[in-house]
């Protein structure tokens, strides 16, 4: 179970979704540092957020499901799911556009990020649980941000994000109007290198997708048409762009491990947070963190369009 959650933290990266794609084509790397934070929330609760988000997608056909055997039994109870809060900056490998130098700072980096996922659901009702769904995305700006190399589907909410790391323990502070979060957290003395075989092994894990609420907004690639990043480039090819246009939110990102990803379980705990950020995460109470961990390294990352079908 706990290497099942470590690895949670990749799907606050990976924009996934379930299902034989169309088109599935590789972008470049990037590099994480960052971690994650999983509450227990109700399953009435996910439900009824799904149900409205379901209603949302362009595609009648895509539709997202609890999965029916409730998760983690041994950890939380059967009435329960689990929200995944990720946090941490990704950088692109490599960067070709024309932007300048302080524009690429800002737009090819997730500067100060952190995001609300919901895992372990389903595209078919009753199937096993493999998709994430990217609720919000947070950022120290707002606006288009281009990480790395591709742009976020959900519409980012600027906020101030803190993180100060002191020896082990790191301190991570976050708001934005009414949504207050602050969590300190001690990194484990030990912490798991995948090296060759832990990829190998944690490549079972590419095939569990993220899918964002949002579909992919391109508008950055046609108000800069000499924008060589790697979704425009997608976009703008003559065989992707009707494909991509059709799709709508059906749009998926998933990233790959390479064999530089560091994973280190870690304790934190919950100092304060504001009752519109628990409502936003779906809690009823002062939930503790029930598992968490950091994680850093590389990795590659590919588009898939259309992805549920």
């Amino acid at each position: 179970m706990a290497r099942k959650l470590v690895l949670l933290v990749v799907w606050f990266l990976i924009l996934l979704c379930y299902g034989m794609a169309n088109f599935d084509v590789k972008l470049s790397k990037a590099i994480f540092d960052g971690g994650f934070l999983i509450f227990p929330v109700k399953r009435a609760k996910v439900q009824q957020l799904l149900d409205e988000i379901n209603s949302q997608f362009d595609d009648e056909d895509v539709n997202l499901f609890l999965p029916s055997e409730p998760v983690l039994q041994d950890v939380i109870g059967c009435d329960e799911h689990v929200i995944n809060v990720g946090f941490g900056t990704i950088e692109a490998v490599s960067f070709n556009g024309v932007l300048s130098n302080e524009q690429k700072a800002r737009q090819s980096t997730f500067i100060g990020g952190l995001a609300t996922n919901i895992p372990y659901l389903t595209s078919k009702n009753g199937d096993m649980e493999k998709i994430t769904l990217q609720v919000n995305v947070f950022t120290s700006e707002g606006g288009h941000q281009i990480e790395p190399n591709v742009i976020l589907p959900p519409p980012i909410v600027a906020g101030k994000y803190v993180k100060v790391i002191k020896g082990n323990t790191t301190d991570i502070r976050f708001k934005t109007g009414d949504l207050q979060l602050h969590v300190i957290g001690e990194r484990a003395k030990s912490c798991q290198s995948y090296g060759k075989h832990g990829v190998a092994d944690a490549q079972e894990y590419e095939n569990e997708y993220q899918i964002s609420r949002y579909g992919p907004d391109f508008s950055i690639c046609d108000q800069y048409p000499d924008l060589q990043v790697d979704l425009c480039n997608v976009y703008r090819d003559p065989k992707n762009s009707s494909v991509l246009k059709e799709a709508g939110n059906n749009v998926c990102i998933y990233w790959v491990p390479t064999d530089d990803i560091q994973s280190c379980e870690a304790t934190f705990h919950v100092v304060s947070m504001s009752d519109a950020m628990k409502e936003l995460l779906l809690l009823d109470e002062d939930e503790e963190v029930l598992e968490a961990a950091f994680q850093t390294g590389t990795f590659d990352s590919r588009i898939v369009f259309p992805c549920i079908e």
